[in-house]
């Protein structure tokens, strides 16, 4: 799974690290920190879980942006 930031403003979706095992890790494969993360189920639009871990790690069950 790729992880994204959601611009509202322009509606565009960035890809910023990738899912792997439980850790979010950047293109270089290592470790990123990210806090504020919103995880989005279904779509945009349906329902969402904030999240903050400051190790980036944490279960995610649906995908991002709609998809």
């Amino acid at each position: 799974m790729v992880v994204t930031k959601y611009y509202k403003k322009d509606d565009q979706c960035i890809a910023v690290g990738k899912y792997s095992r439980g850790i979010i890790i950047d293109q270089n494969n290592e470790p990123i920190s990210i806090s504020n993360v919103k995880i989005y189920e279904d779509s945009i639009k349906g329902g969402e879980r904030s999240i903050s871990n400051a190790e980036g790690e944490f279960e995610v069950l649906h995908g991002v942006c709609g998809e």
